[in-house]
């Protein structure tokens, strides 16, 4: 788990270095495996030394930081997706694809 987490964390650093919104988002990617991982490896290794409770305390930590974090991103996104289409030459092209891909497939 630590090597992965490690291996998570370099290859964050390598993706933010790059402009590509791609790129950038599997940098996003890492950082959020990252901190998962991290939060449940130190929970764990801190309930086995100490008390039970830490593992789901740090179960529940992991839960609600995900929650939020895909909140945000939902929020960030929806509304950029909201009322929008395609241009109508692409729905053109779209549509006489579909058709003559069916008229190919008759029987």
């Amino acid at each position: 788990m630590v090597s992965v987490t490690m291996v998570k964390f370099l290859l964050m650093v390598y993706c933010r270095k790059f402009k590509n919104e791609i790129v950038r988002a599997c940098a996003q990617d890492h950082f959020f495996d990252v901190i998962t991982n991290s939060v449940g490896l130190v929970t764990a290794v801190l309930a086995v030394r100490f008390y039970w409770w830490i593992d789901p305390t740090g179960a529940i930590i992991i839960a609600t930081y995900t929650i939020s974090t895909w909140a945000k991103t939902v929020a960030e996104n929806v509304w950029s997706l909201i009322g929008r289409t395609a241009p109508p030459d692409f729905l053109t092209k779209l549509t006489y694809l579909i058709e003559s891909s069916r008229r190919d497939q008759a029987h």
